[in-house]
């Protein structure tokens, strides 16, 4: 029989490496509105004339060819065979941070992230900075601009008078105040809200429940700096695993949730750790050997949802930033590795990936 907590555990591991719901929570009202700067262009460079040219009357260098257009990858529609084994690494099992290069193309560059704001997560911010200064745009998962936090809050929230304790009955919801009160929130906040938000706030540290996660502060300097901001996913796109789940699905997974608190926040716990070691094969592993990851159909069809075919979209959609060039990208660590991981998919594509750190 599978183990409940792990049940739990692995549903809220990849909530944390995937930053479903989390943006609203980790939302600096404080900020300025993101203004995007339009990317400049590579200044041209300069072409030789050959001897021909100029005998022929042609005066004016020939333009530089154009470089060669990226296919696009067919995204999957259904998953084929175990997906599980999709996100185990067989190639770039370490590495947070990478250069991409393609023949005609400004190189452009890759960090994985954890949609947290623990300090173990943030010491990243000062090795990629440099790169992040002198990059052109910043793209991101979602564009995480007022109106995105407020979709995303909309969908998290109950309309026509239903309420979290109407949906989930007096004793699961005395059990989620008491958790509530650990984290400094109160029943009026908590009530506007729905099963499966309720769950992704209470997958996320306890400890570091304030502040911007990493992915949040990348775009706050972005936005400082004028950089053209974009998003690879849409709203709905990256939430409807969770937001299309019934509700005895939701409620379910509340409950587990609660049952298994303080585990859950130590498996959460193990993985920023895992994450600030830069190692991909252990937060790989980290959701293989749960037991909601083995044999089980209806794992295999959310993996396929949340982590494969987002890998295929995110990645065709990358293409006309790094076509451009001098590009920043930054999207969940769990998206990097496995056979069908970004960093394999681009490669596909004729990138050259080089670790850097």
């Amino acid at each position: 029989m599978k183990s409940e907590t792990g049940r739990a555990g692995a549903w809220l591991v990849f909530a944390v490496l995937l930053g479903l719901g989390g943006v609203a929570f980790w939302y600096v009202t404080s900020q300025r509105a993101p203004v995007g700067s339009q990317v400049t262009p590579a200044p041209a460079k300069t072409v030789q004339t050959t001897k021909a040219d100029t005998a022929a009357g042609d005066a004016k260098p020939r333009p530089k060819p154009a470089p060669e257009q990226v296919r696009l990858l067919q995204v999957p529609s259904r998953p084929a065979g175990d997906v599980i084994k999709a996100i185990v690494p067989t190639k770039y099992k370490r590495g947070l941070f990478w250069k991409l290069e393609r023949p005609g193309f400004r190189p452009s560059y890759l960090l994985g992230t954890a949609h947290s704001g623990d300090q173990r997560v943030l010491q990243v911010i000062p090795r990629i900075k440099k790169q992040l200064d002198q990059a052109e745009a910043l793209c991101t998962e979602l564009k995480l601009d007022f109106f995105t936090v407020f979709s995303i809050t909309k969908v998290m929230l109950y309309s026509g008078g239903k309420t979290l304790k109407s949906e989930i009955g007096d004793k699961l919801y005395t059990q989620v105040l008491e958790v509530a009160r650990k984290r400094g929130l109160s029943a009026e906040q908590l009530n506007r809200f729905k099963p499966w938000a309720v769950t992704m706030t209470f997958s996320l540290p306890e400890k570091e429940r304030r502040g911007a996660g990493l992915d949040m502060k990348l775009y706050a300097e972005a936005a400082r700096q004028r950089k053209k901001l974009c998003g690879l996913e849409e709203v709905q796109e990256q939430i409807s695993v969770f937001a299309n789940m019934p509700l005895a699905d939701q409620v379910r997974l509340l409950q587990l949730t609660i049952d298994h608190y303080d585990k859950i926040q130590q498996q959460t716990d193990a993985l920023i750790q895992h994450y600030s070691n830069g190692d991909l094969a252990s937060m790989a592993r980290l959701m293989t050997q749960s037991p909601l990851t083995q044999d089980d159909k209806i794992t295999n069809d959310f993996v396929f949802s949340l982590v494969v075919r987002r890998n295929y979209v995110m990645a065709n959609r990358m293409q006309p930033y790094l076509r451009q060039g001098n590009a920043f990208i930054a999207i969940g660590a769990l998206h990097l590795p496995g056979r069908q991981g970004v960093l394999r998919l681009l490669e596909s594509m004729g990138y050259k990936v080089t670790r850097i750190f």
